[in-house]
């Protein structure tokens, strides 16, 4: 594949050896504050259905927050699965550098 591209296949493999950084460091970032933002918005809600319940509020609000508790899970499960993809970006960015460089191959 090198021979069709030429000279520029050296700064080509470059150029996507540090994209893949790039979007490994933003899939990480992202899937951070993704996890951070879905923990701060349970305990938030946690805590409001906390005490409406203890001020004599009916306690059918935990159910509410039972199921916002299961939603929380899976969005944290899904940042972590996207975390650990962004992290071996970063981690072997030559690896997916090359998957890109063969899929255009097979285009």
């Amino acid at each position: 594949m090198a021979e069709k591209i030429g000279q520029g296949a050296a700064y080509g493999w470059e150029v996507v050896v540090r994209q893949q950084y790039i979007e490994g460091l933003a899939g990480v970032v992202f899937g951070g504050l993704g996890v951070i933002i879905t923990l701060v918005v349970f305990l938030t809600f946690w805590k409001m259905a906390h005490g409406y319940v203890k001020r004599g509020g009916d306690s059918e609000m935990y159910l509410g927050i039972f199921f916002l508790g299961g939603l929380s899970v899976f969005a944290i499960v899904s940042f972590a699965i996207w975390m650990y993809g962004s992290t071996l970006q970063l981690l072997n960015p030559a690896y997916y550098a090359l998957q890109f460089f063969i899929s255009l191959g097979t285009k």
